[in-house]
């Protein structure tokens, strides 16, 4: 099983969507400019490995430029850490989630996704 399915596994048992949230523009725009991606996880898991492993000319293009590519998929990769952790630790209350439009005003708390 490959690295994006183990993460879509865990994103389904927490009930986070597999899409990427709206605030990611440059993140959906390099989804949807690449037909080999479906969603979130196969995008930040091709970015990772550009990163990681830049041997051919496409991972060497994402490695080395689309800086807000590879802002816009850590700060994704952040949010579905935290919601692992929150999960872990059997927290089920209200949060800020970073992924939100609104997180910027760093105030509107909301419910986590296995609550809904």
């Amino acid at each position: 099983m490959n690295a994006a399915n183990k993460l879509r596994i865990m994103l389904n048992f927490l009930n986070v969507p597999l899409s990427i949230p709206k605030k990611f523009i440059e993140l959906q725009s390099f989804l949807e400019s690449n037909p080999n991606f479906s969603d979130a996880p196969d995008v930040i898991v091709w970015v990772r490995n550009a990163i990681v492993h830049p041997k051919s000319k496409k991972r060497e293009k994402i490695a080395n430029s689309h800086y807000k590519v590879r802002s816009e998929s850590l700060d994704l990769q952040l949010w579905y850490i935290e919601l692992f952790l929150l999960k872990i630790f059997d927290y089920n209350g209200v949060y800020i989630n970073r992924c939100s439009s609104n997180y910027s005003n760093s105030g509107k708390r909301e419910k986590l996704p296995w609550l809904r």
